[in-house]
């Protein structure tokens, strides 16, 4: 029982990790650090706690070039040890750099 328990929980945070990417940019995805970041909590499993997040104010009123949300390892973890209660979800943003 100890064993399906240890590898059920292996396969769910092998298996569980997500990755949303929305570009501005056509073709690739940019792999620099994003501007901001930041953890958006649900719960439930994802069934309560509906979210909005404001992109543009994110990078102080600049359309962003790249938005990603992620369910991360940590994330999944997270949700596993809380018995799905609470579900986070990983936000990245990179905007546009400041010219002078």
């Amino acid at each position: 029982m100890k064993n399906f328990i240890l590898l059920s929980l292996v396969a769910a945070l092998v298996s569980s990790c997500t990755t949303v990417t929305i570009s501005s940019r056509e073709k690739y995805r940019l792999s620099s650090e994003p501007t901001y970041q930041a953890s958006l909590g649900f719960w439930l499993g994802g069934l309560v706690g509906e979210k909005e997040f404001d992109v543009v104010e994110a990078c102080n009123g600049a359309n962003p070039l790249q938005v990603q949300t992620q369910h991360t390892a940590t994330d999944v973890l997270i949700f596993m040890v809380t018995l799905g209660i609470y579900s986070p979800r990983s936000v990245r943003v990179w905007c546009p750099k400041k010219t002078n």
